[in-house]
């Protein structure tokens, strides 16, 4: 079983320039935790892994921290990677996002574009590695054929969809202004690993949210924070510090729109992460105010998850057991929904050992694993 150790000061420092709206209280917070930073040569790196150079960077030029200069240097050059990057994603998107709407194909952008123009003060201050797009079962063929034409792979390489096996198809690439653009197209907004799914129907509540000069569909705020809840729990040895940002960000933003009556009763699992964020980043007033939450004492191995299931492979049984049945206490009250203070130990041998049982079974299935 994992044990549970104190973040180390950078790390400390990264969980408290996770925020994508700072209040009042994250100034304070802030230039706290890096005044016990003694060594910042890691913080690019770091901060790359978990997705914040640009929020870094921001929020360290607001509140007066200085870094060193070298290490300044090497995140300025990722930033500028990072925008180039994003400008032509942004132009693909828009290209894809036309001839849909010119084909009557339904769909609905997942994510980092929408994020970046939702609740981000700056779109360029979102990072993004690949577009992801939702469409419809029915509409598989004719998307394939619309990415074709706009230069990604051929479609046939693909081989055929399999719903039931993954949510998403195989990713796709083209060049643009000397930058790789990969669009990944979905089935499903939530994979398969975590039962039920997220597809694109009609009963869906969508929002259109402003793109440049044009909108772009996305989830309703519920759908929303349920697909972010979903990806931010996905199997990983450490949970991914902008992930959180952004859950916790989206709910503070929207926060006098959210239905918030409705999510507690039919989507648990959200509210009970989101309190269970606030072990690893600061939550906003308004936010704490709306989850009305105090979780007690905290869960053991706060950030920490369970690892992928392709990273074990060659590691020893026991350790391999270890791993999969004995993931951090927080992860299992955020994935399973478990409130932190309720003992886990029907959930792990009930709930849990089910979902290992089915991961196994279907990577066994697919080929993925053995």
């Amino acid at each position: 079983m994992l044990t549970d150790a104190e973040p180390s000061p950078l790390e400390a420092f990264l969980r408290a320039c996770s925020v994508v709206a700072p209040d009042e209280e994250s100034g304070p917070l802030l230039r706290q935790s890096a005044a016990l930073v003694s060594c910042w040569d890691a913080l690019p790196s770091d901060a790359a892994s978990h997705g914040l150079p640009a929020l870094v960077l921001r929020h360290a030029c607001a509140w007066n921290v200085q870094l060193p200069r070298s290490v300044r240097r090497q995140m300025d050059v990722h930033l500028l990677r990072q925008h180039a990057q994003q400008a032509a994603q942004y132009e693909v998107l828009r290209e894809i996002a036309d001839a849909f709407t010119l084909l009557g194909i339904a769909y609905v952008v997942l994510k980092g574009p929408v994020l970046a123009h939702a609740i981000y003060p700056d779109p360029r201050l979102r990072s993004m590695s690949d577009l992801d797009i939702l469409v419809r079962m029915v509409d598989i063929q004719r998307v394939q054929g619309v990415l074709q034409a706009l230069g990604f792979g051929s479609p046939r390489s693909l081989g055929p969809v399999r719903p039931h096996a993954h949510h998403h198809l195989p990713p796709l690439q083209l060049c643009r202004h000397g930058e790789t653009v990969t669009v990944e197209v979905h089935v499903s907004a939530v994979s398969r690993d975590q039962g039920g799914g997220l597809a694109l129907d009609a009963s869906r509540e969508l929002r259109q949210i402003q793109f440049g000069q044009r909108e772009i569909p996305a989830f309703g705020h519920i759908d929303m924070l349920t697909h972010l809840t979903a990806h931010l729990l996905e199997p990983a040895e450490r949970t991914r510090l902008r992930d959180v940002a952004e859950l916790v960000g989206y709910a503070a933003h929207f926060a006098d729109d959210i239905d918030w009556e409705r999510l507690s009763q039919r989507h648990f699992r959200v509210t009970n992460a989101l309190a269970l964020m606030g072990c690893l980043v600061p939550l906003p007033r308004r936010l704490r105010e709306r989850l009305s939450s105090d979780i007690g004492r905290e869960p053991a191995g706060v950030g920490r998850g369970v690892p992928p299931l392709g990273t074990l492979t060659d590691a020893p049984l026991g350790h391999v057991v270890a791993q999969l049945l004995y993931p951090s206490d927080w992860w299992m009250h955020a994935f399973y929904g478990v409130p932190a203070g309720s003992d886990l130990t029907l959930t792990r041998w009930t709930r849990h050992a089910s979902r290992l049982a089915w991961w196994l079974g279907r990577r066994t299935a697919a080929g993925w694993l053995l």
